[in-house]
This record gives C-alpha cells, sequence and structure tokens, in this order.
C-alpha cells in the first residue's frame, strides 16, 4: 500500500510540476510565439494571393492548382501535347 501511495503522490506532484513550468514556459515565450503567427498568416496570405502560369496557359493561384488540373481544358492540353510528342 505504501508503494501506491508513494506512486500516486509523485505522480500528482508531477503533474503539477509540469503544469507550472508550461505555464512558466509559455509567459517566457509568447511574444515570440504571437509574432510567429502573425507572420506564418502574412505569408499564407502572399502565398494564396500569388498566380502561376500553367503549361496549358492558364494563370492559376497555389491554392486552386489540384482543381485546375483535373479540369477539362488541362486534360486537353496534355492529351494533345502526348499526341504531338508521338507523332
Amino acid at each position: 500500500m505504501e508503494i501506491k501511495n508513494q506512486n500516486k503522490k509523485h505522480t500528482e506532484e508531477f503533474k503539477k510540476r509540469r503544469s507550472d513550468y508550461n505555464k512558466s514556459y509559455y509567459e517566457k515565450t509568447k511574444c515570440s510565439l504571437i509574432c510567429y503567427h502573425k507572420r506564418a498568416i502574412e505569408i499564407n496570405a502572399r502565398k494564396k494571393i500569388n498566380k502561376y502560369k500553367c503549361e496549358c496557359g492558364s494563370f492559376i493561384r497555389k491554392a486552386s492548382k489540384t482543381p485546375h488540373l483535373n479540369s477539362k481544358k488541362h486534360k486537353k492540353y496534355i492529351e494533345s501535347k502526348k499526341n504531338i510528342q508521338q507523332i
């Protein structure tokens, strides 16, 4: 019984120490975390705006690349390109 009580006590102490450590670590790094997230949001916003020219001639955003690759226009272009290369 003593061992179980000791283990239980140790576990509770560890949980308390760990939560205290996590709180203090968060307070120390709070500013850098906020700055990091703001920069990440700005970078992602810029990526969404950027447009790329596809080999089929369409201008697409990075976010809409997958639907474009599955579009009829793009597939027809790829097929015609393959047919030309085979001849």
